[in-house]
């Protein structure tokens, strides 16, 4: 007679089946939830900084305007 027979083997196979839909579970409503957030928060963050960059864009090319004519006044 051996060891481990049928009945053992498919105990195994069924309690590790088990854990594996729990860790399935627990990662769809953990893990996913804090990623969904991440990528929010750095979408976020990249349309924030596009918006600023593009501001600083506009800005250095209303200074660089604004040398322009004034030096062009004074000749």
């Amino acid at each position: 007679m051996p060891q481990f027979d049928f009945v053992c083997f498919g105990i195994l196979v069924w309690s590790v089946f088990l854990l594996l839909i729990l860790f399935y579970f627990y990662t769809i409503l953990n893990v996913f939830s804090v990623f969904n957030e991440l990528v929010k928060f750095r979408s976020k963050k990249v349309s924030k900084n596009t918006f600023f960059k593009y501001i600083i864009s506009i800005n250095k090319r209303l200074l660089y305007n604004k040398k322009i004519k004034t030096f062009l006044f004074f000749w």
